[in-house]
């Protein structure tokens, strides 16, 4: 099936990261339970360095919808992946950005998904140290 992601996927065909986070940001205030297009917001979060707005567009679509079974959702390993990757980015690339936060959605991960991958074992080291 396939998902128009809007402007913001056009912008980012082009390279235009910051277009591409406006764009997918405007088809969201239209359409909010879109969870392709979160996703995808989610994902130019994290290539544009912005992990913790990316950390909170991912958990996004588990508020949206907790089990992932809309038509637009993305299967759990792939959010589960992005997740993990993008905490992981925070607690060793911006550590000392919004910590005490970065901790809370460690352990929200943690519950969600039920298990520590190396990435975040990984990632609660470099906060320790």
């Amino acid at each position: 099936m396939h998902v128009d992601l809007g402007p913001g996927a056009v912008a980012l065909s082009r390279g235009d990261v910051e277009a591409a986070i406006s764009g997918f940001g405007e088809t969201l205030r239209h359409d909010p339970d879109n969870l392709a297009v979160r996703m995808a917001l989610g994902d130019t979060q994290f290539r544009a360095r912005q992990y913790c707005e990316a950390v909170e567009t991912y958990w996004s679509v588990l508020e949206r919808d907790p089990v992932l079974t809309s038509s637009t959702a993305p299967a759990e390993e792939e959010l589960d992946d992005a997740l993990a990757n993008a905490l992981f980015a925070w607690a060793t690339l911006a550590p000392a950005l919004r910590r005490r936060e970065l901790m809370a959605w460690l352990a929200r991960y943690r519950m969600r998904f039920g298990r520590r991958t190396e990435d975040l074992r990984a990632a609660e080291l470099a906060l320790r140290s």
